[in-house]
């Protein structure tokens, strides 16, 4: 149980980190310095770009630490989509930003759990002896 804790906290400071950069260098790339705060079309797409990337990173971090452990990979990639919400609560943003950023996270972290071949069975129960 702690290295499940320590799995989801490792996986969610890197996977908020990766995605926030991406927004950070997305908002510096693309800035409209418009004065109604509207945000322009291609910094739109790198932050669904980058939501995507942080569900990745966080659930595969949290899934190699947590012995591929399929729910902490899940539960990485829900935290960058609350991330992804709370980033684009206060914005003037199109309609299909919202929807990739609840599409988005959720296919990085179905990605990382494919790619990383996770199970659904508990490392324990599976007769897994480390850690």
């Amino acid at each position: 149980m702690v290295r499940s804790i320590f799995a989801i906290i490792i996986a969610v400071v890197a996977g908020v980190f990766a995605a926030r950069f991406v927004e950070i260098v997305g908002g510096a790339v693309f800035s409209s310095g418009a004065a109604n705060g509207a945000i322009t079309g291609g910094h739109q797409a790198l932050l669904v770009a980058g939501w995507a990337f942080g569900g990745f990173l966080a659930a595969a971090l949290a899934l190699l630490v947590g012995r591929r452990w399929a729910p902490l990979g899940w539960l990485g990639a829900a935290t960058i989509l609350l991330l992804a919400v709370i980033s684009i609560a206060g914005q003037a943003v199109a309609w299909p930003v919202w929807i990739g950023a609840f599409i988005a996270p959720g296919l990085g972290g179905w990605g990382a759990v494919r790619i990383l071949r996770a199970d659904y069975a508990h490392p324990a129960r599976r007769g897994d002896s480390a850690g």
